[in-house]
């Protein structure tokens, strides 16, 4: 399982693929699991449908307003 909880000035942090190290010997980019955060805990966009709680993947919280973010999502 993985959880990710992250907070910002922005919604920026989401840009970037998921990267999986499974030892200290792997090198970049090890595995990669999913091209955007968004395609990594299924969902699209920002994940702008809102929050959701799926058997295999959730987006679990969001607090924004102009100059912050907070977010959590699970797999």
């Amino acid at each position: 399982m993985v959880t990710m909880a992250a907070e910002s000035g922005n919604e920026n942090f989401l840009e970037g693929c998921i990267h999986a190290y499974f030892d200290g010997d792997t090198e970049f980019p090890g595995v990669v699991l999913a091209t955007g955060t968004e395609d990594y805990f299924d969902s699209a966009w920002y994940f702008n449908a809102g929050q959701f709680h799926l058997p295999v993947s959730g987006f679990t919280h969001l607090q924004m307003n102009n100059t912050y973010v907070a977010w959590s999502a699970y797999r």
